[in-house]
């Protein structure tokens, strides 16, 4: 099943406004100024009533004004994107088996233990092959549980939802085509190869510009035209072995992946629009501000790098491009380099930085973009330096246990919750204590005593040994732990701050 928001950006936005929602709008980096005519900034969403005028996402105000004069431009709202993402992800997880997140307003859901369940309690399984009596109830099924899906979405957010519902991920995809605006599509097997016929190759995932400019060379704009005129060996010496029998599989409406919630494997930030400098030392001043922002992220979403990426363009044109402050057609530029160890703080990120940026000797007036990535991601262990001291895990712990996720973005578009089963509660990670609980008491097994007596020696040990810990161990990591691994760990801990002890006292 696959669940996206219906024009999100503007949906969110005008629901406190009820006289805009017939009205064409947009969502923009603009106002509706004397000289929004002229504006080139670019729409990142529009309803409905604004697409049937013409108006597309990504194009500039001034021309989509040409199109539509009444149409009205609203600010971005990014609070509210998030608050609405949130009670998305939280209506799946709660009504399904299994969430894919793929965006702030997009998600693949997986119902297959719900329905089986239901087709076992109506006796319709198990059997030995599949009827037509079996599809229709099994359609029927999952309709009724995405229409519920649709009901919670709307009442709990304000904002619509569409859902495409099939035997892949490919298909649903598909299926969500023809449940736009505000709809529900069941599309079968059957069905789906009159609909991939007429397709177009652009709207296959993963199908970008590169690919369409290579179809379009074979005069093939559909998934029929391209069966029809290219061989599967042609597009494997075209477009590598991969790419062209993973399309060739697309256009049969095969699609073997699974769901999944794949871990973060870059973390940065890339910024062209708006680079304009004049002189080395405002470079300078700027890659320095912008290492801060990033290793900021890297930091708070508890990652260890690595790898180190600088990026840049370079133009290519006299002037301004047509987007004011926009980057206009421009060369890329990549500098990396591989640590040994990984990075301490954000003043080695920024001599990294700084000397990769300098490799690329691009003259400063003609910059139109910077990025910084990190890669080689790892979580950060449970051991800290002293330098690195996140005391207050302690007080932050002590009532809150651990649940479990299996969530690996932090911003928008992926910092939501993933998959969990339809009936599952917030639980300890491995059924064991919190970590917090566990320095009061000690492990359950050390215990001579029932744990609220105070006068045992061992809970005395593990209680006195919070102040100890406090410099050394990062609850929150640790928490995270499997309970038979997370005690053998504060053993070693508690051991370790034992073998100190002795030696302070010899």
């Amino acid at each position: 099943m696959h669940v996206d928001m219906d024009c999100f950006f503007v949906s969110v936005g005008i629901r406190s406004r009820p006289e805009l929602q017939l009205k064409p709008v947009a969502v923009a980096h603009s106002t509706n100024g004397l000289q929004v005519e002229f504006s080139s900034s670019e729409i990142a969403s529009c309803n409905y009533p604004a697409r049937a005028k013409g108006v597309k996402n990504g194009m500039f105000i001034g021309s989509a004004k040409k199109l539509a004069p009444d149409l009205v431009i609203i600010p971005y709202d990014f609070d509210s994107y998030d608050a609405c993402s949130r009670m998305l992800y939280r209506i799946l997880i709660e009504n399904s088996d299994f969430v894919q997140a793929v965006s702030c307003d997009e998600a693949f859901v997986d119902l297959s233990h719900t329905v089986k369940q239901q087709l076992e309690k109506e006796n319709l399984l198990p059997c030995n092959h599949i009827s037509e009596r079996l599809s229709r109830r099994i359609e029927e099924i999952t309709r009724e549980h995405a229409e519920h899906l649709r009901r919670e979405i709307c009442r709990e957010t304000g904002c619509n939802a569409s859902v495409g519902i099939s035997t892949n991920l490919l298909l649903a995809r598909i299926a969500t085509f023809s449940a736009k605006p505000n709809g529900c599509h069941f599309l079968s097997a059957k069905d789906s190869t009159g609909m991939l016929r007429n397709l177009s190759i652009r709207d296959l995932p993963g199908v970008g510009w590169s690919t369409t400019e290579k179809c379009a060379q074979w005069h093939v704009t559909t998934c029929g035209e391209l069966l029809q005129q290219v061989s599967l060996s042609t597009l494997q010496l075209e477009l590598g072995e991969k790419t062209g029998q993973t399309l060739w599989d697309f256009c049969h409406g095969r699609d073997d992946r699974s769901l999944e919630n794949k871990v973060r494997q870059t973390l940065g930030a890339e910024i062209n629009w708006g680079i304009r400098f004049t002189t080395p030392a405002e470079i300078d001043t700027f890659l320095r501000r912008f290492c801060d922002e990033v290793y900021t992220r890297l930091h708070s979403s508890r990652w260890m790098a690595k790898h180190i990426t600088v990026t840049a363009k370079k133009k290519l044109y006299e002037g301004e491009p047509g987007k004011f402050l926009g980057c206009g057609h421009c060369q890329d530029y990549s500098r990396s380099v591989q640590l040994q160890q990984y990075l301490r703080d954000v003043d080695e990120l920024y001599r990294h930085v700084v000397g990769l940026f300098k490799e690329m000797a691009l003259v400063p007036t003609d910059v139109r973009g910077v990025g910084i990535h990190l890669k080689k991601l790892q979580r950060r262990g449970p051991l800290k330096s002293k330098a690195g001291t996140l005391s207050s895990f302690f007080a932050a712990a002590a009532d809150k246990p651990a649940i479990q996720s299996n969530s690996s973005n932090s911003d928008v578009k992926s910092a939501v919750p993933v998959a969990t089963g339809k009936d599952a509660k917030p639980k300890v990670l491995g059924g064991s204590k919190s970590i917090a609980e566990f320095f009061r008491t000690g492990p359950t097994a050390s215990l001579t005593k029932p744990a609220n007596n105070n006068s045992s020696p061992v809970k005395r040990r593990y209680s006195n040994a919070m102040e100890e810990l406090r410099n050394e161990v990062d609850l929150d990591i640790l928490n995270s732990l499997p309970s038979p691994i997370r005690e053998e760990q504060i053993e070693m801990l508690l051991g370790k701050i034992d073998m100190v002890k002795r030696k302070r006292l010899t």
